[in-house]
């Protein structure tokens, strides 16, 4: 089971326009902890670019906040024409204790 599945750790996902990120989730992968997701273009859509990164904010009770910025977003199967689709991983070296919030955002540009 992921950490989310069993308490740990809670996604929070910013809004973002036309991309959505969908389907986040955080668990252990040699003896790190993995937040993986995906991105994706509304079905209504054409020939999306992914050109911007996402963010990720791990919130640690006690005030901690551990950031990770630029994370890559990774083109999956190009359709022909729409709802195109990317993933995002990236990799912690610690354990998140139970109580963790993970904030994730989708962002234009490079900033």
């Amino acid at each position: 089971p992921t950490l989310v599945e069993q308490g740990i750790v809670r996604i929070e996902i910013k809004e973002s326009n036309p991309i959505h990120i969908t389907r986040v989730t955080a668990y252990r992968e040699d003896a790190m902890t993995v937040v993986r997701g995906e991105a994706a273009f509304p079905m209504w859509k054409s020939f999306g670019i992914f050109s911007g990164h996402i963010d990720i904010d791990i919130a640690i009770p006690g005030n901690e906040v551990l950031q990770r910025r630029n994370v890559a977003l990774v083109r999956t199967r190009i359709p022909k024409k729409r709802g195109r689709r990317a993933i995002f991983r990236s990799k912690f070296e610690f354990d998140f204790p139970k109580g963790t919030v993970a904030n994730i955002a989708y962002h234009v540009g490079v900033n």
